[in-house]
């Protein structure tokens, strides 16, 4: 592992050494990689591990000596690996998986993105591109989420989270490059702060779809990218926090 102290940080060689190994984890991670199966992404989480392990980010460096590209870290965790052990074919969500469709690597992708790697395919938090094996983790989860049980009609809320887009007025048509995460437990739509909430387009128009079966409490609504919302109304609390109203459009 390429790692210093704060003595060595005038040591040029090992900037060398360091930006090198930083360098090789650059070509590795925006090369184009073949995804065709679970063992085609268990490979490239090792090798990518590997690569990771080699150097140590400190501190004092800036972000441009590193190559873990953002939320590819969440690699780092071996999801894939994980989940291409451990799904048990008796779990009641796989057979819901099974049944709706999917097939082997659709399914691994959506265990990682129900699970803790979920991050890894929200698209606007790269922030040096979007690396080529992300673009088809992305495809496959888009086709995974596409046979799912279309969620029209309704409404569904969003807890906002940290890099959530808030700068809403009204009328304004939001298009966000991800699959936008929500819920359609009613115990959610409390008329809490800090939320969207969502009316969904008629079952044949929408591109809400329902992942509920995965947790009785989340009742997760997935939107395939693409979907598009206007803004109708935002309520402003005297402490600045918000409510979001939108519609779904075509």
């Amino acid at each position: 592992m390429v790692s210093v102290g704060v003595k060595d940080m005038e040591d040029e060689d090992w900037k060398k050494e360091y930006e090198e190994k930083a360098e090789e984890g650059r070509r590795f991670v925006f090369a184009e990689h073949a995804i065709n199966s679970v063992e085609d992404i268990v490979l490239f989480e090792q090798k990518y591990t590997e690569l990771a392990d080699e150097i140590e980010l400190p501190w004092m460096l800036e972000e441009s000596y590193d190559f873990k590209e953002c939320n590819l870290s969440f690699l780092c965790k071996r999801p894939f690996r994980r989940v291409s052990k451990q799904v048990d074919p008796e779990n009641p969500i796989m057979q819901r998986f099974l049944k709706y469709g999917l097939s082997d690597i659709e399914i691994s992708v959506m265990w990682t993105y129900l699970g803790e790697a979920s991050g890894l395919y929200r698209l606007d938090e790269y922030y040096y591109g979007i690396p080529p094996v992300v673009n088809h983790l992305v495809q496959i989860l888009q086709s995974a989420l596409d046979k799912l049980p279309h969620h029209g009609n309704l409404v569904v809320v969003r807890q906002l989270k940290d890099h959530d887009k808030v700068d809403f007025k009204e009328e304004d048509v939001f298009e966000p490059c991800y699959s936008l995460t929500t819920s359609s437990n009613p115990a959610w739509n409390d008329g809490s702060w800090e939320q969207y909430i969502i009316k969904t387009l008629p079952v044949s128009q929408t591109k809400a779809r329902s992942i509920a079966f995965a947790s009785n409490y989340e009742m997760q609504i997935t939107f395939l990218i693409g979907a598009r919302f206007e803004v109708t109304n935002v309520e402003t609390n005297e402490s600045g926090k918000r409510r979001i109203y939108m519609n779904e459009i075509e």
